[in-house]
């Protein structure tokens, strides 16, 4: 049975990755737990990712057991800074070197630093953004295409 979804867009409030990592468990359970819920009530697909609406997110908080939710259950928000690239020629090619408007420096991984370059080819800084992991910075989003350009 297909379900119209597109009406209740305004009602989804979470998508599903966001979700498992909130709750700290996989997707698998959040699929299983899924296909006993109701599509367009609990659940539904929004521009091909699956979203969950409140009533959903009860529903998956009390079969896992989370009904009293501890303070400080959730994770923190991701913290995010705006860098300027100051040095990327490392023999490591997944590292970068970085500085904050402060002056504060950063290493920062990206999939590959061959493209980037302390300013871009119109002479502006290159910016990039970068997200706070366990163990260091990671580099937010795609990296550039071109030597020293996006």
């Amino acid at each position: 049975m297909l379900v119209d979804c597109r009406k209740d867009i305004e009602f989804m409030t979470t998508n599903e990755k966001e979700l498992a990592e909130k709750l700290g468990v996989p997707r698998s359970v959040l699929r299983g737990f899924r296909k006993e819920m109701k599509e367009g009530s609990d659940w539904g697909k929004v521009k091909g990712k699956i979203e969950y609406t409140a009533a959903g997110i009860e529903v998956i908080e009390e079969k896992l057991g989370l009904r009293e939710i501890p303070e400080g259950f959730y994770f923190k928000d991701k913290e995010y800074r705006t860098l300027h690239v100051t040095r990327a020629n490392f023999i490591n090619k997944r590292i970068i070197h970085c500085e904050d408007d402060e002056g504060e420096s950063y290493v920062v991984r990206v999939r590959s630093n061959e493209n980037y370059r302390p300013y871009l080819t119109t002479g502006k800084p290159m910016m990039v953004k970068a997200r706070k992991d366990e163990d260091g910075w990671t580099h937010e989003g795609r990296g550039p295409r071109y030597v020293g350009r996006w």
